[in-house]
């Protein structure tokens, strides 16, 4: 768990609070709140969504992203990163269908939009 925090800590974006929509991340308290209501992530969708923030407006490809959140010395198939997007989409998306936030580019990855 330390690692994990380690890493989210890493990839958090300018500030410890990060607000778009109704949704409010906080890094330091390692908190996400969507209409005021907790929403509960893993410790791997909190890294993936730091690391979406970190680099906002960015196309990226699954590899970087595979490399930024599991790190460079874990094997995990790309589509992996498809799941993950998905089950946070889930979370934190009025409609997961529709994204607003985390928007899937086609033939090229996906980018976090505030």
């Amino acid at each position: 768990m330390k690692a994990i925090l380690r890493r989210v800590k890493g990839t958090r974006a300018e500030t410890d609070v990060c607000r778009f929509s109704d949704v409010e991340i906080d890094f330091k308290k390692y908190e996400v709140r969507k209409k005021g209501q907790p929403v509960y992530l893993t410790s791997l969708e909190f890294s993936l969504i730091g690391f979406l923030i970190k680099h906002k407006d960015q196309v990226l490809d699954r590899s970087a992203i595979l490399d930024g959140v599991w790190g460079e010395d874990v094997y995990v198939l790309p589509k992996t990163v498809d799941t993950h997007i998905g089950h946070l989409r889930k979370k934190i998306e009025d409609d997961p269908a529709n994204p607003r936030h985390i928007i899937g580019v086609r033939g090229a990855g996906y980018k976090f939009t505030a």
